[in-house]
């Protein structure tokens, strides 16, 4: 009882602090009804049917879905792309070193590579470490299922083996940069500040840096 009704101050102390970027009632447009601020309503965990799943966010610095696999420079960036016939000779393992937009051009059998030309174009060596495609990436593992790894055969006859992660970097890849078709919420503010030593006075300094807080991902 004692913990819980430290946990229901705590709730309320956090919630009287709610700032608009970090109020849980953002998301109230994708659910039915209303949210429950009280803690013996709120359940202790929740867990979803289908798991989403994991994967990298496939970092612009790195070249986006454009990067190979097994690179020695994570950012191979314009490496030499296969004709048709020097793909016929490849042996499975080495096509499967290749990045998941040569394997989509390949399977289509556009072999002046466009997915893979525009990455190089979208993405840079000088882009922020932290800039990619997670916000593909997070509502694709929400929405489908975890994929198989699958070999097919184009229209020439080549092999593409399509691994489980060439196939999340496609789903990221779509839903992030095509798919605008349902709403989004966004909650809590990027943090763009070096705060130096961790302080309660640097957080007051940047109070984008301080979010995002526990109880609205509770409450939410």
């Amino acid at each position: 009882m004692r913990g819980d009704m430290a946990l229901l101050i705590a709730v309320a102390t956090l919630a009287a602090a709610w700032d608009r970027a970090n109020d849980p009632s953002q998301f109230a447009f994708l659910i039915s009804g209303e949210f429950s601020y009280k803690l013996s309503e709120l359940k202790e965990s929740v867990k979803l049917k289908d798991q989403p799943w994991s994967d990298t966010y496939w970092p612009n610095y790195r070249s986006g879905i454009a990067q190979r696999w097994f690179a020695k420079d994570p950012q191979d960036y314009n490496y030499t792309l296969y004709t048709v016939d020097e793909l016929r000779n490849l042996t499975t393992d080495e096509k499967k070193a290749l990045s998941p937009a040569e394997k989509y051009s390949i399977y289509i059998g556009r072999y002046d590579y466009p997915l893979v030309r525009s990455e190089w174009m979208r993405t840079s060596k000088e882009d922020p470490r932290w800039e990619g495609i997670c916000h593909g990436w997070a509502p694709a593992a929400a929405h489908y299922k975890e994929p198989e790894p699958i070999d097919v055969v184009n229209d020439d006859g080549i092999l593409v083996p399509f691994g489980s992660s060439d196939i999340k970097a496609l789903l990221s890849y779509y839903v992030g940069q095509y798919d605008r078709g349902e709403p989004t919420a966004f909650v809590g503010r990027r943090c763009n500040s070096n705060l130096g030593p961790y302080s309660d006075r640097s957080l007051r300094a940047n109070p984008e840096c301080a979010d995002l807080d526990a109880d609205t991902f509770h409450v939410s």
